[in-house]
């Protein structure tokens, strides 16, 4: 009888604790290669959660088989690029990395640099120090369900 009352407990502690989790679930969407020249041809993925109240928690864009380099990270909404488009972020890659990744995490008390923009569904691209865009996509939606 102890045994089955604490099975219970434990079973309620951790769908108490993991259920903000899940709801809050992260997505990740690959990224697309612009062409690509002899050699390795550039990889990426862009991942993004939100908290349980709906506010941008993580937004994560990695890359790998690329030359070292300084890389910018653009994101905006709909189908054409803004004229005074900035970067959110950029990737450094050392000589002998390859890959590195751009992170915005809440956790470490940051807002969202785009409060005017729910990155869901916006448009993402990777840039070299010549502004080629490198590596391109879409943010994937956590809330879709679809796999």
């Amino acid at each position: 009888m102890r045994t089955a009352k604490f099975f219970v407990l434990a079973v309620l502690v951790v769908v108490l604790v993991a259920t903000p989790f899940a709801l809050a679930g992260a997505k990740k969407g690959n990224l697309h290669a612009n062409g690509g020249g002899p050699g390795k041809v550039p990889q990426g993925f862009v991942k993004l959660k939100y908290d349980k109240d709906g506010a941008v928690h993580l937004f994560e864009v990695q890359i790998r088989k690329v030359p070292a380099e300084i890389y910018d990270v653009f994101v905006w909404e709909g189908e054409t690029e803004p004229v005074d488009l900035e970067p959110i972020g950029t990737i450094d890659i050392a000589e002998d990395q390859g890959a590195g990744k751009f992170k915005f995490n809440a956790r470490r008390g940051k807002d969202w640099p785009l409060a005017d923009l729910d990155p869901a569904g916006a448009h993402v691209e990777v840039r070299d120090s010549l502004g080629v865009a490198i590596l391109e996509g879409t943010v994937p939606d956590p809330n879709d369900k679809k796999k």
